[in-house]
This record gives C-alpha cells, sequence and structure tokens, in this order.
C-alpha cells in the first residue's frame, strides 16, 4: 500500500466588526462568526438583535455565530459639574439714563414689568470645548427665589407672578457693574461709560447680542425655584463660548420672579448655578 498525505484546508470567513463612538454602545453586526474546526461544533448564535449563523456541524467544522451582546443605542453614564455665576444683573426695561445698573444687587428682578436678567459663567477651556463640538448632553440652569432681597424694602412691593421665562444665548462682551455711576450693563449699554458700549439692539436683542431660543420654562408665583433645562447646541458657536464663558439672557413677556444673586449675604449658597453634563 503506498503512503498518501492528506491534507485538509479549513476557511474561516473574517467578519467586520461595528465600531461605535461617542457614548452610545450599540451592535449592528449581523452576529456571523467563525465554526469550529475538525469535529468542534461551531460557536453560539448571537444574540442581538439579528441572530449568528447556525454552529457548524460538518467533520470539519462550519460557519457559526459569535455571541454579541449588543444592546442597541444605550445612553452613556452622565458626568455632571456645576458652576457658579460669576456675574449676574438686571437691566430694566427701558432705562437708559445713566446711573442705573444693577450688577451690585443682592437679588434680581426678572419680570414682563421690570426687566430681564443677564447671567455669566467661568467654563474650563474643556468646557468650552465641548460645547463648540455639540457634546455636551445636558445643560441645566437653577435660579433660587429670593424670599426677603436681603432685607431690601423693594421687595414688599414686588409680588411673584406666574408665568413663562424663555432662555438665549447672550455675549460675553458686556460687564457686570458695581452700582456706582454708569457703572455695568443696562437696557441700552453692555459695558461702562458715558455713552459706553452698546448692545446691538435695545434690551440685548441684536443678532450680536444673543443667539436662538435655548429654553423656556413656565414657573408658578408660588415657585421657590425655577430650574431651566437649555439645549446646549444652542451654545455651539464659538462666539457664544468666547473666553472661556457662557452667557444667557432671560426674559419673560408675563411672570416675576425674584432671584438670589451672587452677592446675597443673606442666601450666600443659593445663587444662580449652571449644571453641565457630559460623557464619561
Amino acid at each position: 500500500m503506498s503512503n498518501r498525505l492528506v491534507v485538509v484546508v479549513i476557511a474561516a470567513a473574517w467578519v467586520p466588526w461595528a465600531v461605535t463612538s461617542g457614548c452610545s454602545s450599540s451592535s449592528t453586526n449581523s452576529g456571523e462568526g467563525l465554526g469550529g474546526s475538525g469535529a468542534t461544533t461551531g460557536g453560539a448564535a448571537g444574540d442581538s438583535s439579528t441572530s449568528g449563523g447556525a454552529a457548524g456541524s460538518s467533520p470539519t467544522g462550519g460557519t457559526g455565530g459569535v455571541a454579541d451582546s449588543g444592546d442597541g443605542d444605550a445612553p452613556c453614564p452622565v458626568n455632571t459639574s456645576t458652576i457658579e455665576v460669576s456675574a449676574d444683573s438686571t437691566i430694566y426695561n427701558g432705562m437708559c439714563s445713566g446711573a442705573n445698573a444693577y450688577g451690585n444687587f443682592k437679588f434680581g428682578n426678572l419680570s414682563a414689568k421690570y426687566g430681564r436678567a443677564i447671567l455669566r459663567f467661568d467654563l474650563s477651556a474643556a468646557q468650552a470645548k465641548l460645547l463648540q463640538g455639540g457634546n455636551v448632553q445636558s445643560l441645566r440652569l437653577t435660579l433660587q427665589r429670593s424670599p426677603d432681597c436681603d432685607g431690601d424694602p423693594a421687595c414688599a412691593s414686588i409680588d411673584p407672578v406666574t408665568g413663562t421665562f424663555s432662555a438665549y444665548p447672550l455675549t460675553n462682551n458686556w460687564v457686570e457693574g458695581d452700582g456706582s455711576t454708569y457703572n455695568g450693563a443696562d437696557w441700552c449699554r453692555s459695558g461702562s461709560g458715558n455713552p459706553g458700549p452698546t448692545w446691538q439692539g435695545k434690551g440685548a436683542e441684536g443678532a450680536d447680542d444673543r443667539g436662538g431660543l435655548a429654553g423656556t420654562l413656565p414657573v408658578q408665583a408660588s415657585s421657590n425655584t425655577a430650574e431651566f433645562t437649555l439645549d446646549p447646541l444652542m451654545w455651539k458657536d464659538p462666539k457664544w463660548t468666547s473666553g472661556n464663558q457662557l452667557s444667557v439672557i432671560i426674559q419673560t413677556d408675563d411672570g416675576g420672579f425674584l432671584f438670589v444673586t451672587q452677592e446675597s449675604t443673606a442666601h450666600p449658597t443659593s445663587g444662580p448655578k449652571l449644571a453641565i453634563g457630559v460623557c464619561q
């Protein structure tokens, strides 16, 4: 009997796996995989939305499924950082006559009758970059009601009013002011001086003053907190995060809300706060 050499060739199929980016985890492959060789059966079918191939059963092994634990689009774990306001003020309706800046007030008077709130927060360079890249998952702004205006008698004549409040990105090029003559932003001016730098539009309504609507919030007269859920994409344009800062202007056509500012001594931990959520 002559000697013969028998060569068995085992074919293996290469299967590309799905690659995900960003914060979601997903599986889009078909669950196909390599079968076993020889008398060994192939792998188990995948458990993704599309099942894998059958296990190999031929003497040389078939093409079986590779287990796939893809669970579709799952939200990423979000890490939230909270930032204290670095500047806050009220620009009072129509008041452009000079010494009427309120950057040093211990309360903000956000109302249809009186004025608009302007707020600024200092960001890290990384946070600004994430906003510009559209990679921030959540943006939440919180105002706390001032119950007493730190003893200012003006509170006695200002009642809270139920209404809807709207928030917009605001240029960072404005001055809080210290309450002295012609110091700080008002209805017409964005900075200090007489006449000083002005908003593009009165009330900061120019296209260079503010961006698109970032969020609305109905607030009851009895509410102690106003918590805005803002659209981070409204700050994607780098001009709204210039200098690694983020500013917001809030206004209302029908409501009234007195809020604690960073200058408050009676409520030092209750000033405006911004919470930024990003994928871990």
